[in-house]
């Protein structure tokens, strides 16, 4: 069930986005699964993607986390952002407030296609720090990505006040 739900996903995205690379990974899954074989689940979601860029959110480190300042849970995701033509690629590490449509950008390092570092910036916590999601950006399917995967699939620690 689990292989033929994937193959649909992946259908549904060369649908929406026309790409070709869609294509290519559901005949490589359609490959795999005639094979015997089940395919390793997907690290990276796709959240959104054009001709030029991918961008997903690692469903293996999201988690939720303790606001240090209010009694309030933020979810913690990383989003991956590829640049299709060259193959470099950009990580950001965001917290997302879920009381308010808000983000704030924790880490962002830029990779070229090898996965040498070429940038990096780190940010501190702030409390003031938090900035409203601009609708229609990359930033808001990854902030609205992010919720909605943490509220499907993460659990919230009992001890939390909230």
């Amino acid at each position: 069930m689990k292989k033929y739900l994937w193959m649909i996903c992946l259908l549904v995205l060369c649908a929406v986005t026309g790409t070709a690379l869609a294509a290519e990974a559901t005949a490589g899954a359609q490959t795999a699964n005639t094979a015997g074989q089940i395919p390793a689940p997907e690290r990276f979601q796709v959240i959104a993607a054009t001709d030029r860029v991918n961008v997903t959110l690692d469903t293996q480190t999201i988690r939720y986390v303790q606001d240090p300042y209010r009694e309030e849970k933020l979810v913690d995701a990383w989003v991956k952002t590829v640049d299709r033509d060259t193959g470099g690629y950009n990580l950001s590490r965001y917290y997302f407030r879920t009381s308010e449509r808000q983000a704030q950008l924790m880490t962002s390092m830029d990779f070229d296609a090898d996965g040498n570092v070429l940038a990096t910036e780190r940010n501190s916590y702030a409390v003031k720090g938090f900035k409203d999601v601009i609708p229609e950006t990359a930033e808001e399917k990854s902030y609205n990505a992010a919720l909605q995967y943490a509220k499907e699939k993460l659990t919230v620690k009992k001890s939390w006040p909230f």
